[in-house]
């Protein structure tokens, strides 16, 4: 698990580097993004799975999800906000030391990360 933890926190610092000006070390706006981030990551991979499951028609006639999304978006939110409160000068400290080659590769990265999940929903509700 540390691994995708680092991948999220670098996200959450990212998020909060960009939004510190209205948020502070608070980083209201940032565990929120990452958190429908988080949520469309789930939401895709929930997808694709009804997608091999299931015929389009029987999917039509399951039940709606929003409820189901809408409860792990809110469980994402409390636990976000319980990890990163506060964390924000933490993870400044830990990637201090980053060149500026590598904080533009990694910015890039993190809005591939974030844009993603959002074109994947897209596509499968094209498919």
């Amino acid at each position: 698990m540390g691994k995708i933890n680092n991948i999220f926190d670098y996200i959450y610092y990212r998020l909060n580097k960009f939004y510190y000006k209205w948020d502070g070390d608070n980083g209201i706006r940032s565990f929120i993004a990452l958190s429908m981030f988080q949520t469309l990551i789930i939401s895709n991979v929930a997808g694709i799975i009804l997608k091999i499951i299931f015929t389009k028609e029987e999917i039509r006639n399951l039940p709606h999800f929003a409820p189901i999304v809408i409860g792990i978006f809110i469980a994402l939110e409390v636990y976000n906000y319980f990890r990163y409160k506060g964390k924000y000068s933490t993870l400044k400290e830990r990637w201090k030391d980053e060149t500026k080659k590598q904080r533009v590769q990694r910015g890039l990265l993190v809005i591939l990360a974030l844009a993603l999940p959002m074109v994947l929903i897209v596509l499968l509700t094209k498919l």
